[in-house]
């Protein structure tokens, strides 16, 4: 067993993609092998990828578990370190097989991710897929395909603001930045953490032009939230759960 929280990430990888956990695992070891006594700025760059696979898996796991998009920090390092280990077999195969055979090898373990990739997603485009198309068909069209419970509220936003308007949620669900295509005015999505880079007034920016509050925060809103809202927004609307705060006009 890998100690904690090595753990978490490692068994997200290897539900997703087995043959990129392994191949980025054998490149993170042959990297680290080779990069001791360190006498070359090669071997310093061996052993900085390296560490660079170590420090996700490690960063990914420190909350001990939960949802599966916090093992995505490690896809980049592993990504690389995988194509590195396939380019390094590739040109080994090279002396020793014929060059067709050494192609095919490479191919095959590359194929190997693709397949796993789409055999473990498949599920996922499939639903997105449609949704997606809809969304670009019902821009230049009347008719309503896939209906969305939040769309509603997604359409709302969309005609009252424009692209370089800020709007902030203060939600959990926070897919409606993407749904409506704005952006926020702070650094920090969830509202939780809203002070975790800097006072959380920030939101207040004057091109934020909404503050959407969810009822179902209606427990979580401090004294600073109330405060602000009362002195820059006033309630616009409710819409689906949602309560539409907008910035008052002087």
């Amino acid at each position: 067993m890998f100690p904690r929280p090595f753990g978490f990430p490692l068994f997200v990888m290897a539900v997703n993609n087995t043959p990129l956990l392994v191949f980025g695992l054998i490149g993170t070891y042959r990297l680290m092998r080779r990069s001791f006594p360190m006498q070359s700025s090669a071997d310093m760059t061996d052993f900085t990828l390296a560490l660079w696979v170590i420090i996700s898996f490690a960063s990914a796991g420190l909350r001990g578990g939960g949802y599966e998009h916090y093992a995505l920090v490690v896809l980049p390092a592993t990504a690389l370190i995988a194509a590195s280990e396939i380019s390094h077999a590739y040109q080994h195969w090279q002396y020793s097989l014929t060059h067709q055979q050494a192609f095919l090898g490479a191919s095959t373990l590359t194929a190997l991710i693709v397949i796993n990739f789409f055999w473990a997603n498949f599920d996922l485009y499939r639903y997105y897929f449609p949704y997606k198309w809809a969304q670009i068909f019902t821009e230049n069209s009347a008719i309503q395909y896939y209906p969305d419970p939040q769309q509603a509220l997604v359409d709302y936003i969309k005609i009252h603001t424009t692209p370089d308007d800020f709007v902030y949620v203060w939600s959990d669900n926070i897919t409606l930045y993407y749904s409506v295509n704005r952006l926020p005015p702070i650094d920090i999505l969830m509202p939780y953490y809203v002070s975790a880079t800097g006072p959380p007034q920030r939101i207040f920016d004057p091109r934020t032009k909404y503050i959407i509050l969810d009822e179902a925060t209606a427990i979580f809103r401090p004294q600073w939230l109330i405060n602000g809202l009362d002195e820059n927004y006033f309630l616009e609307t409710t819409i689906g759960g949602k309560e539409l705060y907008r910035r008052k006009t002087i």
